[in-house]
């Protein structure tokens, strides 16, 4: 069975990787900034804002469709507004506020390695819990 949503609405787990993802953020965006300055960091800000909001939809979308509420062309209408809304704040950020890109590709990867971190971290506790109800 899937975690009930908490809180926000959204599984401890996905809340746990936001906080992570924020949290790398803050050194990627002094480290930006002080290897090319104020136009690199505005990038990687920009970048790793569109991939926190991206996640955070995503992980409501998760939520909804394993609890029986959204399916078939309700997920598929939902999932088409969350990448027009990608899409179009990516157009903003690119075309309009001319942001740096390697700085926003820096960004937007930020999630990854969250994801990873949250995952091993998750990992590591389901391991700890299953050892103490062996005892």
């Amino acid at each position: 069975m899937f975690p009930a949503p908490m809180g926000r609405g959204i599984p401890g787990g996905a809340r746990r990787i936001l906080l992570i993802a924020t949290s790398l953020l803050l050194p990627m965006l002094l480290a930006s900034y002080l290897y090319s300055g104020v136009p690199m960091a505005l990038g990687v800000f920009g970048g790793g804002v569109l991939a926190l909001i991206n996640f955070w939809l995503l992980a409501r979308i998760v939520v909804k469709t394993t609890g029986g509420e959204m399916q078939g062309s309700a997920l598929f209408g939902r999932l088409f507004v969350k990448y027009l809304i990608l899409a179009a704040s990516l157009g903003v950020v690119i075309l309009l506020l001319r942001l740096d890109s390697l700085g926003l590709i820096l960004g937007v990867g930020v999630i990854f390695p969250a994801i990873l971190l949250g995952s091993m971290f998750d990992l590591f506790r389901a391991d700890d819990d299953s050892s103490e109800v062996a005892h």
